[in-house]
């Protein structure tokens, strides 16, 4: 198994198959993910392959070399809605983008970056998405980037801060 980083815990699976004194790779991948994700580790390659089988849903086209400040632009929008006495409502999967929203959310917060509303909240209005980041804050010393970690390292859980509310369901 390859760490591809695309979502946590997905991998590429390696398998070599051996017939009549021939060794054939084949590898089995679904999405690899982007280099400097926000929270997960960087994708590790397979090197060579004889045979690929791998599915992808952005395949067809390129990502940007450079990514946006997403947290900056995620704060104006917040602030801009906030301002005009409105709510931000973000539909997002809930494994790996839900997660992504928190950090930069928490990161938002952290820094002040929306002036006038003061300890406003956040709601993950998803028993999925909530059992999700519950699996991430167990898995934190095994997936998370050096960025995250090193909040970790300071005491400073990434993907919590005050004002969330986790809607939770029995």
């Amino acid at each position: 198994f390859t760490d591809i980083g695309h979502l946590l815990g997905s991998a590429s699976i390696e398998v070599w198959i051996t017939e009549n004194d021939i060794t054939k790779k084949i590898v089995f991948s679904g999405d690899i993910g982007n280099v400097n994700d926000p929270i997960l580790k960087d994708p590790s390659y397979t090197a060579d392959a004889d045979y690929v089988i791998m599915e992808s849903t952005y395949g067809d086209r390129y990502h940007a070399a450079e990514k946006p400040d997403y947290v900056k632009e995620l704060a104006e929008i917040i602030q801009k809605t906030f301002d005009r006495g409105g709510n931000v409502v973000i539909p997002s999967f809930a494994v790996g983008r839900t997660q992504e929203m928190l950090y930069f959310l928490r990161q938002i917060k952290a820094d002040g970056l929306i002036s006038g509303h003061d300890g406003f909240k956040v709601f993950v209005d998803s028993p999925l998405a909530v059992e999700a980041t519950e699996v991430f804050q167990k898995n934190i010393y095994n997936c998370f980037a050096d960025e995250p970690m090193e909040l970790v390292r300071k005491g400073i859980n990434p993907l919590v801060f005050p004002g969330l509310e986790l809607t939770i369901t029995s």
